[in-house]
């Protein structure tokens, strides 16, 4: 109370003259109205930019998705060859992935992320397969531990909110190109051995010009070679 007292002692109401006090009041006022209402103004510009950026944001986002929806063609996967398909048609898994992967010809970006979760599974399972005897090689077993990679990346992207077009359908080609590696790889393989079972001939009674030889041809007959020569000094044990 004592403050109080003081302090009104010296409030300007008494110090100056009443009509200075009510214009200097009446001035402060009139400037501090000026002064919201011009702060009022620019947050109402403010808020009408803001608005308009988010609009545009949201358009953006509108069209960007309802690309995501439209069927594109992708690479198409590069097949096992018709004269091989016998050697792998008892191979649940991998057929299984060939029959999922048909429809990645002609499929939307959302079709494709929304179905990475099951491919995923699907190259796990031929991953932790019984894997037959001619193809159980590190060079193949890369290939689809490669492939199986590329899905969990898909699968990813699925859940990034962010994710463009482009971003998405890269993964997609990528998801093609290993799988269509695992085929390339289970061409040559068998290739090879159909070579191998072609040439049935005594490189010891024939002369052959070797530099005719094709590559594959030459290593046909090499393994040939070490085969029988493997087989005669068991014989001789």
């Amino acid at each position: 109370m004592i403050l109080w007292s003081f302090l009104n002692l010296f409030s300007y109401e008494k110090v100056f003259p009443k009509k200075l006090v009510v214009g200097f009041d009446y001035f402060c006022l009139n400037k501090y109205d000026t002064f919201l209402k011009f702060n009022y103004y620019i947050l109402l510009v403010l808020l009408v930019f803001s608005c308009k950026k988010e609009d545009n944001l949201q358009q953006e986002k509108k069209i960007e998705k309802s690309e995501f929806s439209v069927n594109t063609k992708h690479s198409k996967i590069l097949p096992i060859k018709d004269i091989f398909k016998k050697e792998v048609e008892s191979w649940e898994e991998l057929n299984s992935i060939e029959t999922f992967l048909d429809r990645f010809k002609n499929i939307s970006v959302n079709e494709a992320l929304g179905s990475a979760s099951d491919l995923t599974e699907l190259a796990k399972s031929l991953k932790d397969s019984v894997i037959p005897n001619k193809f159980d090689k590190t060079s193949f077993k890369a290939r689809v531990n490669i492939f199986y990679n590329e899905t969990l990346r898909l699968a990813d992207i699925y859940t990034i909110e962010d994710i463009t077009i482009k971003e998405a359908s890269d993964q997609i080609e990528k998801v093609i190109a290993t799988y269509s590696a695992i085929n390339t790889k289970i061409n040559s393989i068998l290739e090879e051995e159909r070579l191998e079972r072609l040439i049935d001939i005594n490189l010891e009674k024939v002369a052959l010009d070797t530099t005719k030889i094709d590559a594959i041809t030459k290593k046909t007959l090499n393994k040939k070679r070490e085969r029988s020569v493997n087989a005669d000094r068991k014989i001789n044990k």
